[in-house]
């Protein structure tokens, strides 16, 4: 994804709304790319959906970027998906629920998978449990 039709395309604004409808009929788990080119791409789900990018792609949670430095894009990108970052907070407290233990008596976070490394993502579990996750394991190793 996206079709070679698409890939075709050399207008830039036309490739991303051909992007655009390609994939909002799509489960878009892993979505990858330059960070200009993604925010864009973002930005055009929302006014064509007028939904957060987490409502129109509810199972998303991997983004691979490369190309350039990704820092100029950061707040952006974390204001595009703050719905996303915004919905850790109830898995995160049922756990803590389901365990039966205070927050003083756990630990240790352990983070696991790709968007873990995303530091909004971080920074939303360091909120809620009160410390920092542990940085001693590959979050790609541990399951």
């Amino acid at each position: 994804m996206p079709t070679w039709e698409t890939n075709c395309i050399s207008d830039w604004e036309s490739k991303v709304d051909a992007i655009v409808t390609e994939t909002l009929k799509e489960d878009m788990s892993v979505i990858s790319g330059i960070p200009s080119w993604v925010q864009m791409y973002f930005e055009k789900i929302i006014e064509r959906t007028g939904k957060p990018v987490g409502e129109v792609f509810p199972n998303f949670n991997l983004f691979i970027y490369g190309g350039v430095n990704y820092e100029p894009y950061r707040a952006k990108f974390e204001s595009l998906i703050s719905d996303l970052i915004d919905r850790l907070a109830a898995p995160c407290e049922t756990a803590i629920k389901d365990s039966g233990l205070d927050l003083n008596e756990i630990h240790e976070v352990i983070l696991v998978g790709g968007s873990t490394r995303v530091p909004a993502v971080q920074e939303k579990v360091k909120q809620i449990f009160g410390k920092e996750a542990s940085k001693g394991v590959n979050p790609d190793e541990v399951v």
